[in-house]
């Protein structure tokens, strides 16, 4: 993460490798790219998201209960949400839920970032 125009705008990468069983070789399991800023005019948060595939969002967020909850939008009857925090070692978790209700929650994705200086 990296804090710009006085904290007006965090540019966030998320970028993953690893190996499957039988590989020889890493390969890139996740890679993303945001930018988060507030919306003076709106009241909320601007998140822009793109993944190396081409894919992005453009969404709104807002800080709840000490975490960063944002959504993608979506129709009545599947609204999706995404929720941000520090778990107990300091590392990014995030959590993917779907409701049909907007009052009950299924979790369908989960991940835990831990931060690596690449500036070395």
């Amino acid at each position: 993460m990296e804090s710009r125009l006085d904290g007006l705008v965090l540019l966030i990468e998320g970028f993953h490798t690893g190996r499957l069983p039988g590989d020889t070789e890493d390969r890139v399991f996740h890679h993303a790219f945001g930018m988060l800023t507030w919306d003076e005019a709106a009241g909320n948060y601007s998140f822009r998201t793109k993944l190396v595939d081409g894919h992005g969002v453009d969404a709104t967020g807002s800080l709840q209960d000490g975490k960063f909850v944002w959504s993608p939008g979506g129709s009545a009857g599947n609204q999706i949400r995404y929720t941000i925090g520090l778990d107990a070692e300091g590392r990014w978790a995030e959590i993917g839920e779907r409701s049909t209700d907007g009052k009950t929650w299924t979790p369908f994705f989960g991940m835990t970032l831990a931060r690596v200086d690449t500036k070395k």
